[in-house]
């Protein structure tokens, strides 16, 4: 048990939102082999804060769309978008996460979104 009971959500620093919308399924409202779907991460920075990583996970048994290996394909990827002032200097892809490095993450909310299958 906590020493103070937690009424809400807490956030230090950052507001994260992940989002996951199912863009292409077999059968409507429940997961197969070969559907997609893309994540969405709104972050809300508190602060302006310099030199930020987020790291999403990927789930178990999933692929993040977009390598250009194999049957993959940039058009698979098409729909990703950015907003806000956070860029990233640099994105990592590994079959475990797809980490951002953004060198300046302003007091302003961003957006980011990842498809996978």
């Amino acid at each position: 048990m906590a020493a103070v009971p937690l009424s809400g959500p807490l956030a230090a620093g950052y507001r994260v939102r992940r989002t996951v919308t199912a863009q292409e399924q077999a059968v409507a409202g429940k997961w197969s082999r070969g559907d997609t779907y893309r994540v969405k991460l709104d972050i809300d920075a508190q602060a302006d804060m310099t030199w930020v990583v987020v790291s999403d996970p990927v789930p178990a048994g999933a692929t993040i769309l977009g390598s250009g290996l194999g049957r993959d394909s940039q058009i698979a990827t098409r729909g990703e978008r950015r907003k806000g002032m956070a860029w990233p200097a640099y994105t990592e892809r590994t079959p475990q996460a797809t980490a951002s490095t953004t060198s300046t993450c302003p007091r302003a909310p961003s957006r980011s979104s990842t498809r996978c299958a």
